[in-house]
């Protein structure tokens, strides 16, 4: 058993591990977690979380791949991490400590494990965990078809292809031509897009790999934590990347500090760019930029100033330096972007799609080659369930991976690959959560009914299911313009076939039929349209409707300002309209307005507790988690606490709380050690390898 300390984060963990150990052997470590809070406590869809092992004297230690947990705000993890632990040549007893770290290079929860021993002879069975087959990840031989209990799953779930991880990346190399072929003509800016986990973080880290030129110098920039920095911290932050990417010691060049880029964001191109020009010689840099659209929600105000406003001084700089090249991923919709279009209107655009028979096939066989046999009626099954969609392809074939491994049973059949569907679509659920909350509710309902129309075909025997917008209108549902619209925006997503009959992905749709039928959704379509229907015949003003009609058009055109005037008046008409004050407090949080957007939070608590303490208490973690991005930690705190008085029981407050606590003892604990001989210089170390 292990001890653990509590702080700041409600999370269990699941570790596996040699409670006795023969000499010399070598063992599989594993460290899984799972969240234990009632609600998402973070702005971000994913929290990383790093397993730090001090085996002492009893072991050697070697990760394989990633030694992070990532959890997800729709529940579970995206797998253990692993690691190999070889014992050491002599006989001795200790412990392990592993130490989980949060994204801030913060120490957030110790577990030390139970009394260890290492001996010539094993005698405890039961406590042993049997020896790891050293080598790689996936062994390149295996004696015995029974070693696979021992090797790693192959199958990448929830994150990218790392850099050094080549072999396990497939196809794309119409893109990646495509891609090359404009850096070599000159075109300063490629947007690339595509549907959620389709793969395009892994295009772009795989990038300076697979494009073989020695005229450019690839630097990766990920703007998803930036959305709250300022074009100064950005810019800052950039020139460290290129920095540091480039291969300068950071002492021997001076990078401009945020004050100075506050009182002059010239100095960047002026001067930084010109120094590392002189450095990389002929060799011209393109910036590899991740989640371009995360920052700068406001683009689509007309009067903008460009000196705050980070793709306004993009476009600047790209003009103005010749050497200077930019490819981007976008995450959100082009339709959704037409400003931003608009200012990129000379950028060369391609859409990262579903991948081909035959690397799709590469991708299932290849991982696991040396392991699993894969016949053809199973490689058919998983592509027509997948679809060629590298995420989901991957779900199936790990979910294979680890039922053969459980089975001992090497070849795999078609009836292995329906065996494993539901498990595959538990082991995606975040994923289809993931993308389900982006949709907007006629697009859902659209999703439903066209995985309905399928269903029906199947069990009719019809080749062609019937047309969603028909299906609809026997249940009830009439055709609008915003079901037309919605029908043809998931086709143009590629979520749905050409002619929009039929879901792309049939996990997808197996996800749809089970978790969102379409009576579920149609009677949630209903309820909103009942609901809207009323606040129209309780009396509500034409004028009102109109100024909220017209708040809802700007901010779908981005023109946040204005509609928050909108919202304004139109509170002032009707100011016992709850869904009224909430629009409007979402657009006090949009303008980081916090002073007016918990004052209203907290009118609505007064005028009625029971309906708005959870939104008076979302608004209150939401400005405590704001604070906390800009190192406000004792405001932040405040926050926190005034949560507490209402809620006093409340997990996420406590443990937010718990956590800042933790961060402050952390920097004074640190302060000390540091002078305090080797463990000082550790915890130096240790806070660099996070910082960097």
């Amino acid at each position: 058993m292990f001890n653990t300390q509590e702080l700041a984060l409600s999370i269990q963990p699941i570790i596996s591990y040699p409670h006795q150990a023969q000499v010399g052997k070598t063992y599989l470590m594993t460290i899984d977690l799972q969240s234990s809070e009632d609600e998402w406590p973070y702005e971000e869809e994913e929290y990383p979380i790093y397993c730090m092992l001090d085996t002492s004297a009893l072991f050697s230690c070697q990760p394989l791949g990633e030694s992070a947990v990532v959890l997800h705000r729709f529940g579970g993890s995206y797998g253990a991490a692993e690691f190999l632990l070889t014992a050491v040549q002599e006989e001795m007893q200790g412990e392990i400590t592993v130490t989980l770290v949060n994204g801030w290079g913060v120490p957030i929860r110790v577990l030390s494990l139970g009394k260890i021993s290492v001996t010539q002879v094993v005698t405890d069975k039961e406590e042993t965990i049997e020896s790891y087959e050293r080598g790689t990840s996936v062994p390149q031989k295996l004696e015995r078809k029974s070693d696979i209990r021992f090797a790693r799953n192959p199958y990448i779930i929830g994150r990218p292809i790392r850099e050094g991880e080549r072999s396990k990346f497939f196809g794309r190399e119409n893109l990646l031509n495509f891609i090359q072929d404009n850096l070599s003509q000159g075109v300063k800016t490629i947007l690339l897009h595509g549907q959620r986990r389709i793969g395009k973080t892994s295009v772009l880290i795989q990038i300076p790999n697979l494009i073989k030129s020695n005229e450019f110098i690839f630097i990766q920039f990920d703007l998803q934590d930036k959305i709250q920095s300022s074009l100064s911290n950005i810019i800052h932050d950039l020139a460290t990347a290129i920095t540091e990417q480039v291969g300068i010691e950071v002492d021997n060049l001076q990078i401009p500090t945020n004050a100075e880029l506050e009182q002059d964001t010239n100095l960047f191109f002026q001067v930084f760019l010109q120094i590392i020009y002189e450095i990389i010689g002929n060799k011209k840099i393109v910036l590899l930029i991740d989640q371009f659209d995360f920052i700068n929600n406001d683009i689509n105000e007309i009067n903008i100033d460009s000196q705050h406003k980070f793709f306004l001084y993009l476009k600047k700089i790209l003009k103005d330096q010749d050497k200077l090249f930019v490819i981007a991923v976008i995450e959100r919709y082009l339709d959704d972007l037409p400003k931003l279009l608009n200012l990129f209107k000379d950028a060369s655009i391609q859409e990262i799609g579903l991948l081909d028979d035959i690397n799709a096939k590469r991708m299932i066989v290849n991982p696991a080659e040396e392991i699993l046999t894969y016949e053809q009626e199973a490689i058919n099954k998983i592509m027509q369930l997948s679809a060629g969609h590298p995420c989901y392809t991957q779900v199936i074939c790990s979910a294979l991976f680890e039922q053969a491994r459980e089975n001992s049973k090497w070849i795999i059949e078609c009836a292995d690959v329906e065996n494993i569907v539901e498990i595959a679509i538990e082991k995606a659920d975040s994923f289809f959560q993931s993308l389900w909350h982006i949709l907007t509710l006629e697009e859902r309902i659209i999703m439903s009914t066209v995985a309905e129309a399928q269903k029906i075909a199947i069990y009719e025997g019809t080749k062609f299911p019937e047309e969603p917008l028909d299906l609809l209108r026997r249940n009830g549902l009439n055709r609008t313009q915003k079901l037309s619209e919605a029908w043809e925006r998931v086709i143009g997503n590629r979520y749905l076939s050409n002619n929009g009959r039929k879901v792309k992905v049939e996990l997808i749709r197996l996800w749809l039929l089970q978790f969102h039928p379409l009576q579920s959704e149609i009677q949630n379509f209903k309820t909103h349209e009942s609901q809207t229907k009323l606040q129209i015949q309780n009396g509500q003003e034409d004028i009102v409707k109109n100024l909220i009609e017209a708040a809802n058009y700007l901010c779908q055109q981005g023109q946040n300002h204005l509609a928050l005037e909108l919202y304004e008046q139109a509170l002032a008409r009707n100011h016992n309209d709850l869904n009224i004050a909430v629009s409007l407090a979402e657009q006090y949080l949009q303008a980081k307005n916090f002073e007016k957007y918990l004052e209203l939070h907290k009118q609505l608590y007064q005028e009625d507790s029971q309906s708005s303490k959870k939104r008076y208490l979302d608004a209150l973690s939401e400005y405590g988690h704001y604070l906390l991005m800009q190192k406000q930690y004792v405001l932040a705190k405040e926050q926190y606490n005034k949560i507490l008085e209402i809620e006093p029981n409340l997990k996420s407050a406590r443990q937010k709380i718990l956590e800042i606590k933790n961060y402050e003892n952390t920097v004074i604990n640190n302060e000390v050690s540091s002078k305090q001989g080797w463990f000082g210089k550790a915890v130096a170390a240790f806070r660099r390898i996070f910082e960097n």
